[in-house]
């Protein structure tokens, strides 16, 4: 409704449990004291800049106020009945003033400007906290600072940028859904070689059963339980992310996300996809193969699911102009290169029929051209043979392979996870190479500017040596004097 402020004749006649004041220009939160029974409060996308007007409502289990401009956290010591509670996309900067909500279950702090996770262990019923798109560049303080008891945790999209760091979850012994895609630490590099995270990170949550949207597969459970065991997984300390990326570049190598290797793996991977998805077809292993890309890994397919599926059919065409070919059997309908697949029938090119057309009416009219070379005629006729051969020629099967072959390799370039890590590594190592070239620039331009510096430093200095010579020749000229 456009609302600027709260009327208090809202609360003067009747008592409501939920309210609503969602997509307004509200800047403060007042009179809701007149409403003591109020238990659900949401103003989402409005304007405000604190949060104090709350602080009556004691009865309070549910309060949504994201999207506003609330900077930092209050009015909140006497909500012991508090259960749910979004401050998503604030300015936030620190987490604090929650010691008294014991019965908080779900914290969304996400889409803030926090920068280490304050205490939050007297909050004993927390289940749920949610602080992606922040920037939290270490989790030293997790053990200290986070109740053993969470099950959910998003880190996802912060400034974390050593792997080790996971280390310091290991006491949430309940934690089952972890989001850690978008750090630094999981992104690919040109310095470091690729690697599967994923099995390092269960072998410090063994209860994880979801990491970054995917449920955990038995094989990444086996493999995490023996970086623990038998492997060297846990004994990376914080500050050795280089050296622990190339132990897992060794032991667990970056591989395609739809190389699933067994039907087990795949009914895991398909139960944990919430939206219908068409299965893709697999690849034989030889074309799966052609594409592998060692060092890139990113996560923006793991949002939208593993098992992307291709569009692309083969065009039907009429088979009474042209036979159906036998089928090639060691390549499938959606196979993965650029090029169309080809039949094993010959099929003369457009050319090639065209010069065989042409020399068949020449031989043709070899008999004739004796007769009278200069028939104007029969030129026409032979001209109007070479088109009509032309066009018959513009076979709808080229068009469909052609179209088809445009096809391909659109999908190619914007929806094969394969091709998509490898534009995004090219478009990683070209911005790398760029922000190499701004580096050398901007020390080139830093160290002529101290050339220049020093310069006039030293003709400063020769002037003054020049002007207290002629400051002595003067005195001495006024003493002769």
């Amino acid at each position: 409704q456009s609302l600027h402020k709260l009327n208090p004749k809202i609360f003067s006649h009747v008592e409501s449990h939920t309210l609503i004041l969602d997509q307004n220009h509200i800047i403060k939160l007042e009179h809701l004291e007149r409403n003591q029974v109020l238990q659900q409060l949401s103003a989402a996308c409005n304007r405000l800049v604190r949060m104090m007007g709350v602080s009556k409502l004691i009865h309070l289990r549910t309060l949504n106020l994201p999207n506003n401009s609330i900077g930092y956290i209050e009015g909140l010591k006497d909500l012991v009945h508090l259960e749910w509670l979004n401050l998503a996309g604030n300015n936030i900067k620190v987490i604090e003033q929650l010691n008294n909500c014991a019965s908080l279950q779900h914290l969304d702090m996400s889409d803030n400007n926090i920068s280490h996770i304050g205490d939050l262990t007297k909050l004993s019923a927390l289940k749920t906290l949610l602080l992606h798109g922040n920037i939290i560049t270490t989790l030293r303080t997790v053990p200290a600072h986070l109740p053993t008891n969470l099950t959910v945790l998003s880190l996802a999209e912060n400034e974390i940028r050593d792997l080790t760091e996971v280390s310091y979850l290991a006491p949430l012994h309940s934690l089952e859904q972890l989001s850690m895609m978008s750090n630094p630490c999981v992104m690919a590099t040109p310095s470091l070689p690729g690697c599967d995270y994923r099995p390092y990170v269960v072998s410090w949550c063994l209860s994880l059963k979801v990491l970054d949207g995917y449920v955990v597969s038995q094989k990444e459970g086996l493999k995490g339980e023996w970086l623990y065991s038998q492997g060297k997984g846990r004994m990376f300390h914080p500050g050795q992310h280089a050296q622990l990326v190339q132990y897992l570049a060794s032991t667990c190598p970056l591989t395609a996300t739809t190389a699933l290797e067994s039907a087990e793996d795949v009914n895991t991977w398909m139960d944990s996809v919430s939206s219908p998805v068409v299965a893709a077809a697999r690849l034989p292993p030889a074309a799966e193969d052609m594409m592998t890309l060692e060092d890139v890994h990113t996560d923006e397919e793991k949002l939208q699911g593993s098992l992307l599926s291709s569009e692309s059919a083969f065009l039907p065409f009429n088979t009474a102009v042209h036979p159906a070919s036998a089928p090639d059997s060691g390549e499938e309908e959606f196979d993965d290169s650029l090029a169309p697949p080809t039949s094993t029938q010959y099929h003369p090119s457009k050319e090639e029929s065209v010069d065989r057309a042409v020399l068949t009416l020449t031989q043709g009219s070899d008999h004739v051209d004796h007769i009278d070379r200069t028939d104007s005629k029969w030129t026409g006729m032979q001209k109007a043979a070479v088109l009509q051969c032309k066009v018959k020629q513009c076979e709808p099967h080229d068009a469909a392979v052609r179209i088809q072959s445009w096809w391909r390799g659109h999908w190619t370039r914007y929806c094969h996870p394969q091709a998509k890590e490898v534009r995004a590594e090219i478009r990683l190592r070209r911005m790398q190479d760029h922000i190499v070239h701004l580096t050398v620039e901007l020390e080139r331009v830093r160290k002529q500017q101290e050339e220049d510096r020093l310069q006039r430093r030293v003709q400063e200095e020769a002037v003054k040596f020049l002007w207290k010579q002629v400051s002595m020749k003067m005195t001495m000229r006024y003493g002769h004097d």
